[in-house]
């Protein structure tokens, strides 16, 4: 492993990252937290597993227990690399999935997106959804449908895409209308075009969730987004029903 990681001030670490387990040689400059030091070695490509099992070895007071779990979940995920994963391996990820376990859930949903789609990965992920609060891994669960199967997708998606509660910063919300945006944008999960519409043309939505809405449907339209998104998100575009018009005609002649 070449993540090392110290534990200071009770709850801050400090440490450096080099190839191979990150995608270049990294320090930290001060103390960070567990959740800012997760994204910023994830931004060099450190996997999920390699950070969880760094911070564990700092943290004498984690179980062996769970250690160990990291370091069976990290073989599997190899095996799942060379294309030999077994059933009892994917059966111990969806167990770890939708258990309680302290370990991250983009780890056993990497060890997923490695193997392809499957009726009983898909059921796995959609009792995650159902479940889950964490707003990270529903992110990239959500992901994984949008990948996998459009029709699944966006059965799961339109609670997201209408808000939920413990969604308090909406950022899975906006990221599953850019899933939908994309889908639409190919023809596909037509269904959750007027759910977008409707949420565009709300005068009383969260702004951030009207403009994730208009951003997805100019997808949908077949138009560049970073053409129009500094524009949408100023609120300067005035004509938008133009591009809601353009989105329907996509999805009808995909449709038909």
């Amino acid at each position: 492993m070449v993540v090392e990681l110290e534990l200071v001030g009770g709850d801050a670490y400090v440490g450096f990252a080099s190839p191979p387990d990150a995608d270049q040689e990294w320090r930290s400059e001060r103390p960070m937290s567990a959740e800012d030091l997760g994204s910023e070695l994830r931004r060099i490509g450190v996997h999920p597993l390699e950070i969880q099992e760094a911070i564990w070895a700092a943290n004498k007071h984690f179980s062996n227990g769970t250690q160990s779990e990291v370091r069976r979940l990290r073989e599997i995920r190899r095996r799942a690399e060379r294309n030999n994963i077994t059933e009892d391996d994917l059966q111990s990820v969806y167990d770890g999935l939708l258990s309680d376990s302290p370990i991250d859930k983009r780890a056993y949903l990497a060890v997923l997106s490695l193997t392809g789609h499957d009726p009983k990965s898909e059921s796995a992920i959609l009792s995650f959804l159902n479940d889950s609060r964490d707003e990270s891994a529903v992110k990239v669960a959500l992901g994984l449908l949008a990948r996998w199967s459009d029709e699944t997708f966006a059965r799961a998606a339109a609670p997201f895409i209408d808000g939920l509660a413990w969604d308090k910063r909406g950022e899975v919300r906006s990221a599953t209308m850019v899933y939908a945006g994309s889908l639409l944008r190919r023809g596909k999960a037509t269904s959750l075009l007027e759910r977008l519409i409707a949420i565009a043309n709300d005068s009383s939505a969260e702004p951030g969730a009207v403009s994730a809405a208009r951003l997805a449907i100019v997808d949908a339209a077949g138009v560049e987004v970073p053409s129009v998104a500094e524009r949408i998100l100023r609120g300067e575009i005035n004509d938008f029903g133009h591009y809601i018009v353009r989105a329907r005609e996509n999805a009808r002649l995909r449709d038909g």
